[in-house]
């Protein structure tokens, strides 16, 4: 009957839109193109008449917002993967310029990058390192924020040695 689902989309579209202000927007930082890693908190404790009562509607909003938050994690690696990629392309132009790779980054701006590129989930430049057998890697914080110096969750391109 019509009266039953009357306002029931509506009352879904709501219910997700203030979840997903409260929990995965308010983890985007736009000045800075960051995503802080998104907070596991427990709902905030409810008040009122109705406090025991679980609306229908925040149930399923709740089961979109779970799908929602690891699209919005992976396309924050994915991103970074591309960073990497851009960064080891302006590296290999510089190797065949001048014969060599740069000591550090800087010396890619602004010729081959226009700046070097952050991390999205740490807001840090990305890290070059040269390694004992002649390769190079580049690495950027994972999901967790954190710089594991290679190891963990973090994004690392390893760039071989030229022969």
């Amino acid at each position: 009957p019509r009266w039953l689902f009357h306002g029931w989309a509506q009352q879904n579209k709501v219910s997700l839109y203030r979840l997903q202000q409260s929990e995965i927007f308010s983890t985007f930082t736009l000045a800075t193109a960051r995503i802080t890693p998104l907070p596991q908190k427990p709902p905030a404790p409810r008040t009122g008449p109705f406090a025991r009562w679980v609306s229908p509607y925040e149930v399923i909003s709740r089961l979109a917002i779970a799908n929602v938050a690891p699209i919005l994690v992976n396309s924050g690696a994915a991103i970074d993967r591309l960073s990497l990629d851009s960064v080891a392309c302006a590296l290999e132009r510089h190797r065949l310029a001048h014969g060599r790779h740069p000591g550090s980054l800087a010396a890619l701006v602004p010729h081959y990058l226009p700046a070097i590129p952050t991390g999205i989930f740490d807001g840090e430049p990305l890290r070059y390192l040269a390694l004992p057998d002649g390769s190079h890697q580049l690495r950027t914080a994972g999901k967790n924020g954190r710089d594991d110096p290679g190891s963990g969750d973090d994004v690392v391109l390893k760039i071989p040695a030229v022969p």
